[in-house]
C-alpha cells in the first residue's frame, strides 16, 4: 500500500487491513509530524520505545490532567485519579499498590473463572434478558465477558454484574478521546451507579483507615488486597481506591473483547491452526499472545511531551503531542523478523500491545488470561466460527480494534 491511499492513522484503527499502510510508514515515515492531526505519529519500533521509556514524554498534557470536555463531570472525577493516567511520584507509588494487589492473582483461575462465565453468557442470557443499554445498543459478548470475570474477582455482587456490564460501556465511551457530550453525561451517570457498587462494596468489607485503625477487613478478592496495598504504598483515599477499581474494568474492557474477537478470527482463518489446537491446547496462550502482537486490540496511545527533545533525529518541542502506533510497531520487522507472519512459535516477541516503561500495563497476564478462558469455552463448545465472523465490524474507536462478531447465532 503505498502512503497516497486515503487513510489516516486513526482511521486505520477500524479498517478492513490497517497493516500495509502501517508498514509504508514504519518504511518510509516511522516518525513524522502529521499536519492534518496536529500531532507526531511514531510507528516505528525504535521511536516507540524510546518514547514510551522516555520519562520526559507524559501520558496526559501538563496544563490538562483531565480532558477539557469531561472537567466537572463524574466521568472525569474518576478519570483524574487513574494510575494509568497520572506520571511521576503518585503515579509510582499507586502504580505499586496495583501490582501488590494484581500479584496474588491466580491466572490459572482467572483462565477458569472466564471460561465459567462465558459459558454463563452463552447459554444463560437469551437476548430477551439483555435489556438496551442507556446508549441504545447492548454490549456483545467479548465485552460483557471481562465485567462479569473482573467484577466478581473485585466483589461485585452477581445480581449487579449485568447492569455493570452497561454502566461499564456508557463510562469507556464518556472517557475515549473524542467522546460526545451525551457520551459524556451517560458515562457520568454510569460513573455514579459504579461509585455506589464500590463504596458499598469497602463499607462492607470494614477496610481499617485513620478513624477505625483496628477494623478487620472482610475479604473481597481482589478489591480489599488493593484497598491494603494502596494503604500501604499510595495512602487510604478511598476515591483513589474505587476510581481505581473501575479503572480495572475499563482497561479490561475493550482489550479483552478485541483479544476475544481477533483470536476467533485468527482461528477462523486458520483452520490447520485449529486442528492442531485439539491436539495441543495448551498453545492457547502462545496463540493469543501472537495475535496481541499480530492484529492488536490496543493499536496507538497518546503522549505530550514536557520538555524539548530530540527523538529519532527530529527535533520535539515542549507541549508537543505524539500518536504512537504500537500495533504499527509491533509489525516493524526491526523488531519482530518476518512480522506479517502469524507464529505462534515466534521466540521473544516484541510486544507494545501492552505499553512500556512507567506504564507498562499491570493488568497485562490478566487480559490474556480472560480472553484465554474466553476462547477456550468457545472453542470447546464447537461453536461455528464461520457463522460467528461472518461479515464482522469493528466498534467505532479511535485506538481500539474490536471486532463485533455474530454472537446471537451461537444461540440458535
Amino acid at each position: 500500500m503505498s502512503l497516497s491511499q486515503p487513510l489516516d492513522p486513526i482511521a486505520a484503527v477500524t479498517a478492513s487491513d490497517p497493516y500495509p499502510f502501517y508498514a509504508a510508514l514504519v518504511a518510509e515515515r516511522p516518525l513524522y509530524f502529521d499536519d492534518r492531526l496536529g500531532m507526531w505519529v511514531a510507528s516505528g519500533a525504535e521511536a516507540i520505545e524510546s518514547i514510551l521509556n522516555c520519562r520526559a514524554f507524559r501520558v496526559r498534557p501538563s496544563n490538562e490532567a483531565v480532558p477539557k470536555p469531561l472537567l466537572g463531570t463524574r466521568a472525569g472525577d474518576i478519570f483524574g485519579q487513574l494510575v494509568r493516567m497520572r506520571d511521576g511520584g503518585s503515579q509510582a507509588a499507586l502504580k505499586q499498590a496495583v501490582c501488590s494487589a494484581f500479584a496474588p492473582v491466580d491466572t490459572k483461575a482467572l483462565v477458569r473463572r472466564s471460561a465459567a462465565w462465558m459459558q454463563h453468557l452463552l447459554q444463560a442470557h437469551p437476548p430477551a434478558d439483555r435489556t438496551v443499554g442507556s446508549g441504545g445498543t447492548p454490549p456483545d459478548i467479548a465485552c460483557a465477558l471481562p465485567v462479569y470475570a473482573v467484577g466478581s474477582l473485585l466483589g461485585t455482587p452477581s445480581d449487579l454484574l449485568p447492569s455493570s456490564v452497561f454502566w461499564m460501556e456508557d463510562f469507556v465511551c464518556a472517557i475515549a478521546p473524542g467522546s460526545t457530550s451525551e457520551q459524556i453525561a451517560r458515562g457520568s451517570a454510569a460513573a455514579e451507579n459504579l461509585v455506589a457498587v464500590f463504596q458499598g462494596l469497602l463499607q462492607q468489607a470494614q477496610f481499617p483507615d485513620h478513624r477505625n485503625p483496628r477494623g478487620i477487613p472482610v475479604n473481597l478478592g481482589l478489591l480489599s488486597s488493593f484497598a491494603r496495598s494502596a494503604c500501604r504504598h499510595a495512602g487510604h483515599e478511598e476515591v483513589m481506591i474505587i476510581a481505581n477499581a473501575i479503572g480495572f474494568l475499563s482497561q479490561s474492557y475493550e482489550a479483552t473483547a478485541g483479544l476475544i474477537g481477533n483470536t476467533l478470527i485468527a482461528l477462523q482463518k486458520r483452520p490447520q491452526l485449529r486442528r492442531k489446537l485439539k491436539d495441543e491446547p495448551a498453545m492457547l496462550g502462545s496463540v493469543i499472545r501472537e495475535v496481541a502482537r499480530h492484529d492488536s486490540p490496543v493499536q496507538n496511545t497518546r503522549r505530550f511531551l514536557a520538555e524539548d527533545k530530540i527523538v529519532a533525529g527530529q527535533k520535539m518541542r515542549v507541549g508537543d503531542a505524539v500518536l504512537l502506533l504500537l500495533a504499527a510497531g509491533n509489525r516493524d520487522p526491526a523488531a519482530n523478523p518476518e512480522p506479517e507472519h502469524f507464529d505462534p512459535d515466534r521466540c521473544n516477541p516484541s510486544l507494545f500491545t501492552f505499553s512500556a516503561g512507567a506504564h507498562l500495563c499491570p493488568g497485562a497476564k490478566m487480559a490474556l488470561a480472560l480472553a484465554r478462558g474466553g476462547v477456550q469455552h468457545v472453542l470447546a463448545s464447537e461453536i461455528d466460527l464461520e457463522r460467528l465472523v461472518a461479515g464482522f465490524g469493528y466498534r467505532a474507536s479511535q485506538n481500539g480494534r474490536i471486532p463485533v462478531l455474530n454472537w446471537e447465532t451461537t444461540r440458535s
